[in-house]
């Protein structure tokens, strides 16, 4: 039930992302969906690994990969409401966050387990993300040095 409705909400988030939507929707949308993804994590966590431990990977993979989404949102709203600061933190949090995607991206693809053979690294929506932490990390580390 859970993985359904996160991946139904993965869709709302990649078009408020595709529209244009405020940053603060979108990091809210984000932070919503790494939770519920956390979830379904947590309800199956005492599984046997050989069986769930590829599921296992790809909540946490995607759990990390939404974190790091709301809050590298969340740092580009920060910025707009002139609050570099707090911006720079955020947005390093989400850095930490994408670096823990990009680890557990090599470990989906090694798990043990039912599940498809997919290679979330190279999926477009994934491919943005470091970029988009990078650049919005710069801007708010340059402003935050003019304030």
């Amino acid at each position: 039930m859970e993985q359904s409705v996160a991946e139904a909400q993965e869709v709302t988030v990649a078009r408020a992302i595709e529209q244009k939507h405020t940053s603060a929707l979108i990091s809210a949308l984000a932070n919503e969906t790494a939770k519920i993804f956390q979830s379904a994590f947590v309800s199956i966590q005492t599984l046997d690994d050989a069986k769930f431990g590829k599921w296992k990977k790809y909540f946490e993979l995607k759990h990390m990969i939404y974190l790091a989404y709301a809050y590298s949102y969340m740092g580009e709203n920060l910025l707009a409401q002139d609050q570099g600061g707090t911006a720079v933190r955020a947005l390093q949090e989400s850095k930490k966050f994408y670096a823990s995607a990009e680890k557990l991206c090599e470990e989906y693809a090694s798990a043990k387990g039912a599940g498809l053979r997919a290679k979330p690294e190279s999926h477009l929506f994934f491919r943005k993300l470091g970029p988009h932490v990078n650049r919005i990390l710069e801007k708010s580390e340059r402003e935050n040095g003019f304030m």
